[in-house]
This record gives C-alpha cells, sequence and structure tokens, in this order.
C-alpha cells in the first residue's frame, strides 16, 4: 500500500489522543468549565475523523491492521497507552462505565507478554473499545436522569432548560447502548461472514465497517440534540450541530465514494511531496524493523507485477502466500517458503 496515508492518519489519531487526553484532563485535574474548552474538543474530532479516514482507506490485502499491530510493539504500544488513559480518564466522570473501554485497552497493551493468550485480534479490542465509549456515554444519560445533583449538573453545564430535555436524553441513552451492543454483533457478524468467504484482512475489514457505523451513530447523536438544542434557542447549538457534520464526513463519504475512489485521491495528494515519501517510507521501515518473525508463521510477499488472472479485489493478484522457513539473525534476514521450487530471500 501506499505508506504516506496510513501513516498520515496514524499520526493524526496518535495526536489526537493527545489533545482528547488533554481536554479530558483539565476537567478532572484542573476542573476547568468544558465551555472554555470546546476549542479542544472540536480539534480532536477533526483529527479523529481525517486519520480514521486515511488509514480505512488503505487497501486492506496491503495493509491488514492485524498483522502491522501483532507485529509492530512500538506502534502497539503507543496507540494502546494513548487509547487506554483517554478510556480511564473519561471513566473518571459518573456513572464510570466508560472505564470499560479501558479492559481491551489495557490487554491490548499487554500483548507482548508471553501469558498473554493472542487469540482475540487487536481489531476486535479496538472494536469493543469504541463501543466501550458508546455504551459508557449513554449509560451516563441515566445517571443524570436518576441523581438530582447530576441532573442538575448537566442542566448547568449544557442548557438553562434542562427539566425538557430529559425525554431527549431517556432516548438517547436508550439508543447508545442499545446500538452498541447491535454494532458488536456485526461487527462479529461481518468477522465471520468475511473469514469465511477467505477474504484477506477479514477482521480489519470489518472493523472498518463498524468504524463507519460507529462514526454515523455518533453524529446522529450530535445533531439531534444540536437541532433540540437550537429549538430552545440555546448557544450551543451550533456546536453540536458542526460536531454532527464533522462525524458523519467519514460515512457519507464512504457510502458516496468508496474506499477505493478516496484512497487513490489522498495517495495522490501525497505523491506530490517527494520529501515526505522519503520521510514516511522510512517510518514505515523503522515499524517493519520493531516486528517479530518466527519460524512457521505466514508471510505475504507483493508480486513485482500484478497477477493478471485475478481481478483487482482478490489479494492473490498482489501477493504470494508463504511460510517463514528459517531466519538468520546474525544477517538480519529469513527464508520465506512460496513453494516447493520458489523460496524468497527476504530482510526483515
Amino acid at each position: 500500500a501506499h505508506p504516506m496515508p496510513c501513516c498520515a492518519g496514524m499520526r493524526l489519531l496518535a495526536a489526537a489522543a493527545v489533545v482528547f487526553i488533554a481536554w479530558l484532563a483539565t476537567g478532572v485535574l484542573l476542573h476547568v468549565d468544558p465551555r472554555e474548552r470546546w476549542c479542544m474538543e472540536a480539534l480532536t474530532y477533526v483529527l479523529t475523523v481525517i486519520g480514521a479516514l486515511l488509514i480505512s482507506s488503505c487497501p486492506v490485502e496491503d495493509l491488514d491492521l492485524d498483522v502491522l499491530l501483532y507485529r509492530s510493539t512500538v506502534l502497539r504500544n503507543i496507540l494502546s497507552s494513548l487509547f487506554l488513559a483517554v478510556a480511564l480518564l473519561w471513566g473518571s466522570f459518573p456513572p464510570h462505565v466508560t472505564i470499560l473501554a479501558a479492559l481491551p485497552m489495557g490487554y491490548l497493551l499487554l500483548y507482548q507478554l508471553s501469558c498473554m493468550p493472542r487469540k482475540i485480534l487487536p481489531t476486535t479490542l479496538l472494536a469493543l473499545f469504541l463501543l466501550g465509549l458508546m455504551f459508557g456515554r449513554g449509560c451516563s444519560y441515566f445517571y443524570y436522569i436518576a441523581h438530582g445533583h447530576g441532573t442538575k449538573e448537566y442542566r448547568e453545564l449544557h442548557t438553562t432548560k434542562g427539566h425538557k430535555l430529559i425525554p431527549l436524553w431517556y432516548c438517547t441513552g436508550i439508543y447508545d447502548c442499545t446500538l452498541a451492543l447491535l454494532l458488536l454483533a456485526r461487527f462479529f457478524f461481518f468477522q465471520r461472514g468475511y473469514r469465511a468467504m477467505g477474504v484477506v484482512g477479514s477482521s480489519t475489514l470489518a472493523f472498518y465497517e463498524l468504524l463507519y457505523a460507529w462514526f454515523a451513530a455518533v453524529a446522529l447523536v450530535w445533531v439531534v440534540e444540536g437541532f433540540v438544542f437550537l429549538h430552545f434557542g440555546e448557544p450551543y447549538a451550533p456546536f453540536f450541530i458542526t460536531n454532527g457534520a464533522i462525524y458523519s464526513a467519514p460515512y457519507i463519504l464512504y457510502v458516496l465514494l468508496g474506499r477505493e475512489t478516496i484512497f487513490t485521491f489522498t495517495a495522490s495528494q501525497f505523491d506530490r511531496d517527494r520529501a515526505r515519501a522519503v520521510r514516511d517510507g522510512a517510518f514505515v521501515a523503522e515499524l517493519l524493523d520493531t516486528m517479530t518473525v518466527e519460524v512457521g508463521q505466514s508471510w505475504y510477499v507483493h508480486r513485482e507485477l500484478p497477477d493478471l488472472r485475478f481481478p483487482n479485489e482478490d489479494w492473490r493478484r498482489n501477493w504470494r502466500a508463504g511460510q517463514v522457513l528459517e531466519i538468520a539473525q546474525e544477517k538480519g534476514q529469513f527464508l520465506v517458503g512460496l513453494s516447493a521450487t520458489d523460496i524468497k530471500e527476504r530482510p526483515s
């Protein structure tokens, strides 16, 4: 895959996590009013949407998130640590249900330990993280309705007409909690379906489908709340509507253009900057250097020329499946067996 959209997407997601952690930390530690921190929150949403769109547009047969996160300890630890901090800080607010999202990220952070079972794929853990955030947000609406002090606090924070918004909070809480469970079932359904069809990167592809649906679901809540606030004359209504428009962008672009068109466009834009191409190529090489290679593991070798016997959507058009046969540690190389008569030497 073209390295630059992927690299740029990863950097933007990491930056979004850092900004969001700062946004949460200023509320938890410094007790700064959220209305004074909304610029940080908006920046988080923009970075998250662009980063996720760049990564998810990369061809799955060229960039399998499970393979990348499984082999690259550095990248896995950075992402899991940042997302773990997000879940823990967000979970520090009542009713603390969002802390459930920290469990899969803690699991991913400890992935390199030999005692940790690796049957759960990294993309499955990322899916659980996203849906844990959604489920926790839904539970927070019920908390503010059920607890008088919490309801008053929420009214003062978001609106001067909180008593009129309780029906909206009920609907939003039910929507978030129910949809989180439905999206989880949908993710496992697509994951198993793609795997049964022999699609390479089946779990990664299912995660991308979940990611687009998650953005659309969150965007819908923002837009509905924004228009309700607008009806009551709240000054913060445009902010909610704008956030909804930002979060709806990935799903709308995916439906209208498709992942391949988005990737072709982004790759062509990055191709204009050759200096960046060199830097991002070095970044990918550094990630590959951190990957663990073991004898017997599957390894895919890129073809120098596409095999025209296979259609564009078939991974075999650009890749050959093999198996690591031998590792020469002193040379930094290993042997990949492609067939009984075809063995290709690859640098580690």
